[in-house]
C-alpha cells in the first residue's frame, strides 16, 4: 500500500481483532466505512467505521493512519477523542431507527474503529436519486409511521437523553430493504445539549444546518436544531434539492428581500409529482423557520404538526373570539385545530423499496481483463465486484476473445443466509489452434516424437495437432536419432529425414550392464580357420596328447561381418547369472540317453588326455574354481543359448 494524500480503504481481508473487512462502504470528511465479517460464534455481517478524516489524515504503507504533517497533529488527536466520544454515546442508545453500535476498537493503526449492526439497504440520498420524489405516504413511513417506532421516535430519545444529533441530512438515514424503515447514522457531531457552551466546533452540512450551527457558542441549539435538518430533509424528499444555505436566507431576511427559499407548496407546484397534505406541507415549513425561536421546540410538537393534530402560533398578535392574545411559539404554546379540517393527502401506496441485495460477489478469470454478464446483463469487466443481485438463481458468464478462448459459464445461487461473499474465478480455456504434419524418413518405419509424445511410424500424415513451436524426433534402431525444431501454422508441415545408420567404430568398447562383461567393436574380415595337415602331424607327435584329429577342419577362409567381440571368454560367474536369470540346464548336466557328464582333460600314465567323465558339469569340472575362471563342460548348444539370452538384454 504505497502513501496517499487521497483515503484509501483497507484491503479486502484485512483483519481488525475478530472481524475481517470484506469491502468499502463508502467515505466521508471524517472516514472509511466497511462491510465486515465478524469471525467466532456469531458468524454476522457488520460495518466498522474507521476515523480517518481526509483533509488532515493519510494511509501509511503499513496501514496505520497519521496526520499529514505536525501543523495538523492536534486536530487529528481532537477528533479521535471525539470519534471514540461518539461511539460511546451511541452505546446509550437501543433504538430501533437509531445505529446500534457493539463494539468499539481503538489503539490500532494509531486510529480507533467503530463495529456497529449492518442492515442491507441503502442512503435515503441514493434512494432520491434512483426514484425521485417520495409521496407524503412513504414519508410518513420512514419518519413517523403510525403507532410504529419511526425515526422521529429515534431522535426524541435522543432528545430525552439530552443530546443533539447536528448533522441530520439524506445522507445519514439509512432506508433498511426489508421493510424501508429509517435508521440515524453518523453520531460525529452529537454533542450534550448543555455541554462545550463556551465554545462548540462548527460541524454542519450546508443547507440542512440552521442559522444558530454556525455560532461557535451553541447556546441558541436545541431539539430545533435538529428539527430544522429534518425538515429540510424532507423539503428534498418532496422536490429534490435541498434549500438554500442558512446564512444567506438570514441575510435576505435582514436586508427585508424575499427568501430565497421557495414554500413546500411552491416546491411541490413546480415539481407536479405528487399532491400533499396542507398540513403536512406546513409543518415542513415551519420547521424551516429561519430562526430558532419561530421553530416547534420538541419532537411531539412538530410530529403533531405533521399529523394535523396541531397548527402552529405565528409569531403575531391573533385574534381569538374577539380577544387579543399573544401566541408565543417559543414557550411551545399551541391551539388545537377548531376551525376548518386540514385537507386530506391524496391516498398513493408507499413507493416500492429495493428488493434485498446480495451481500458481495468478488469475480475474477484467467486470463483476466474479460466481460463479466450476470443474467445476460454485461457488469463489467474482471476482476469486478458486484453487490446489487436479489435472492435466487443466477446465470453468469465470461466471455474473452471468441477466437482465442472458451466462454466460462455458472450458475450462482444467492440466498439471505450468505455471510462470507461468494469468490468465483473463472478459467477461459484457449481453443485449440489445430494444424497437419506430414512425416518421411528414409528408411521408413521409424517412430515419430513431436514434444515427447509418440505419433506412429513413418510415413504418417497427423492430423489435429496444436499450432506453435514443435520439437520433431525420429527414431529408429540402428540409426542416429534425427530431430529438428519446427513451426506449426495455418499450412500442412511436411517433414523429411534421412536417417543415418549408427555403426560404432573400430576399438569401441562396450560393457553389458548385467552380466559386467566388456566387448569390443571388431570390423568385418576374412581369416584362416582349421588345421593344416602339417598341424595336424605335429600334434600327433606330441607325446603329451592323445588325441584324433580324424574329425578336425582341413584349414580354410571364413568371411565375419562386424561384430562385438568379449574382451575374455565367459566367465563361471557370468554364466551363472544367465543359469539363475533362465533357470537352464547345460547338456552336461541333461539326462541324455542315460548319460550326464562331459570331456574333460584326464592324466592316465603321465599323460593327459581328453575324455568323456560321468557327472561332471560347468559347474563341477573335476578341479576347483573361482567365479572369474572361463566356464568349461558348455556345449555350442549351450552357448547359443548364452549368447540369445545376451541379445534380448540389449535389444
Amino acid at each position: 500500500m504505497a502513501d496517499n494524500e487521497d483515503l484509501i480503504a483497507l484491503p479486502a481481508g484485512y483483519k481488525i481483532g475478530k472481524y475481517r473487512i470484506v469491502r468499502e462502504l463508502g467515505s466521508g470528511t471524517f472516514g472509511i466505512t466497511y462491510l465486515a465479517h465478524e469471525e467466532g460464534s456469531l458468524e454476522r455481517k457488520v460495518a466498522i467505521k474507521e476515523y480517518l478524516p481526509n483533509d488532515i489524515a493519510k494511509r501509511n504503507k503499513d496501514v496505520s493512519v497519521q496526520a499529514k504533517n505536525t501543523r495538523f497533529s492536534e486536530y487529528y488527536k481532537a477528533g479521535l477523542d471525539k470519534f471514540v466520544e461518539e461511539a460511546k454515546t451511541l452505546t446509550l442508545f437501543r433504538h430501533p431507527n437509531i445505529v446500534r453500535v457493539i463494539d468499539l476498537i481503538e489503539k490500532v493503526n494509531n486510529t480507533a474503529y467503530m463495529v456497529m449492526d449492518y442492515e442491507d439497504g441503502e442512503q435515503l440520498g441514493s434512494l432520491l436519486e434512483r426514484v425521485g420524489p417520495l409521496n407524503e405516504e412513504t414519508l410518513r413511513h420512514i419518519f413517523f409511521p403510525k403507532n410504529k417506532d419511526g425515526l422521529l421516535n429515534g431522535l426524541k430519545e435522543l432528545h430525552d437523553k439530552k443530546f443533539l444529533h447536528r448533522d441530520i441530512k439524506p445522507d445519514n438515514i439509512y432506508i433498511r430493504s426489508k421493510d424501508a424503515t429509517a435508521v440515524l447514522l453518523d453520531f460525529g457531531a452529537t454533542r450534550p445539549e448543555q455541554a462545550g457552551r463556551d465554545h462548540m466546533t462548527v460541524m454542519l452540512t450546508k443547507g440542512y444546518a440552521p442559522i444558530e450551527q454556525y455560532e461557535t457558542d451553541g447556546k441558541n441549539q436545541g431539539p430545533w436544531t435538529d428539527i430544522y435538518a429534518l425538515g429540510a430533509t424532507m423539503y428534498r424528499c418532496i422536490g429534490l434539492e435541498r434549500p438554500p444555505e442558512a446564512t444567506d436566507r438570514s441575510a435576505a431576511k435582514r436586508r427585508k428581500d424575499k427568501d430565497p427559499m421557495l414554500s413546500a407548496l411552491e416546491v411541490v407546484k413546480s415539481v407536479g409529482k405528487y399532491q400533499y397534505s396542507d398540513h403536512f406541507l406546513k409543518a415542513i415549513d415551519h420547521a424551516l423557520a429561519i430562526y430558532d425561536e419561530d421553530r416547534p421546540r420538541s419532537v411531539a410538537a412538530w410530529r403533531a404538526e405533521l399529523e394535523g393534530e396541531s397548527v402552529p402560533l405565528p409569531w403575531k398578535k391573533i385574534v381569538v373570539g374577539g380577544m387579543v392574545t399573544a401566541g408565543v411559539i417559543a414557550g411551545g404554546l399551541w391551539l388545537r385545530s377548531t376551525g376548518v379540517s386540514p385537507v386530506p393527502p391524496t391516498p398513493i401506496s408507499i413507493l416500492p423499496i429495493p428488493s434485498p441485495k446480495q451481500p458481495l460477489l468478488i469475480i475474477d478469470s484467467i486470463p483476466s481483463g474479460q466481460d463479466v454478464f450476470i443474467d445476460n446483463v454485461k457488469k463489467g469487466k474482471t476482476k469486478i465486484v458486484v453487490d446489487e443481485l436479489p435472492y435466487g438463481s443466477h446465470k453468469l458468464r465470461i466471455i474473452g476473445d471468441p477466437e482465442q478462448y472458451i466462454e466460462y459459464n455458472e450458475t450462482i445461487n444467492i440466498s439471505e443466509q450468505d455471510i462470507r461473499p461468494k469468490e468465483i474465478l473463472g478459467r477461459l480455456p484457449k481453443i485449440p489452434q489445430l494444424g497437419d504434419i506430414l512425416v518421411q524418413s528414409e528408411p521408413n518405419g521409424a517412430e515419430i516424437y513431436i514434444n515427447g509424445k509418440n505419433f506412429g511410424a513413418t510415413p504418417k500424415k497427423i492430423s489435429g495437432v496444436d499450432k506453435g513451436e514443435k520439437q520433431i524426433e525420429i527414431r529408429l534402431k540402428g540409426y542416429k536419432a534425427w530431430s529438428s525444431n519446427e513451426s506449426l501454422g495455418d499450412k500442412l508441415l511436411e517433414v523429411n529425414a534421412t536417417l543415418v545408420k549408427d555403426e560404432p567404430k573400430v576399438g569401441d568398447m562396450w560393457k553389458d550392464s548385467i552380466t559386467g562383461m566388456e566387448f569390443m567393436w571388431v570390423p568385418q574380415d576374412r581369416f584362416l580357420m582349421g588345421m593344416s595337415d602339417q598341424e595336424k602331424n605335429e600334434l600327433k607327435s606330441d607325446s603329451n596328447y592323445d588325441i584324433s584329429f580324424k574329425d578336425a577342419e582341413n584349414k580354410h577362409e571364413v568371411f565375419v561381418n562386424a561384430l562385438w567381440v568379449g574382451k575374455t571368454e565367459v566367465t563361471v560367474g557370468q554364466f551363472r547369472k544367465f543359469v539363475k536369470a533362465t533357470g537352464y540346464k547345460t547338456d552336461a548336466e541333461k539326462d541324455t540317453g542315460g548319460k550326464q557328464g562331459c570331456f574333460s582333460h584326464v592324466d592316465k600314465e603321465g599323460k593327459r588326455s581328453l575324455e568323456y567323465v560321468a557327472g561332471r558339469s560347468w559347474q563341477d569340472p573335476g578341479y576347483s574354481q573361482e567365479e572369474n575362471f572361463p566356464v568349461v563342460c558348455v556345449s555350442w548348444v549351450d552357448a547359443q543359448a548364452f549368447v540369445k539370452w545376451m541379445n534380448k538384454g540389449t535389444e
